[in-house]
């Protein structure tokens, strides 16, 4: 994941440390809130303008305003990149 995120034009702050154990230390909740904060403030839009939508199936075919009715190949990697028209 850590390596596709970036060919998305997305960018990714990775907190790790090593033999954690799926846990979630207390200084890295403190950094990672650091990081999250303006994020949580910001909110997210309820109807964005653009989408970046990527499945392999039709179980997850909603994203917003956008669903996908069919896959020419279900199970393989399918994207879509959709931008919303607005009326000005």
């Amino acid at each position: 994941m850590q390596k596709q995120i970036p060919s998305l034009g997305i960018k990714m702050q990775h907190f790790t440390a090593p033999c954690l154990d799926h846990k979630f230390p207390l200084v890295l909740q403190k950094n990672s809130f650091v990081v999250y904060a303006p994020h949580i403030e910001y909110g997210r839009h309820t109807y964005p303008e653009k989408i970046k939508f990527i499945t392999h199936t039709l179980k997850y075919s909603k994203c917003n305003w956008v669903e996908i009715l069919g896959l020419e190949k279900p199970y393989q990697r399918s994207r879509i990149e959709i931008t919303s028209r607005t009326q000005n």
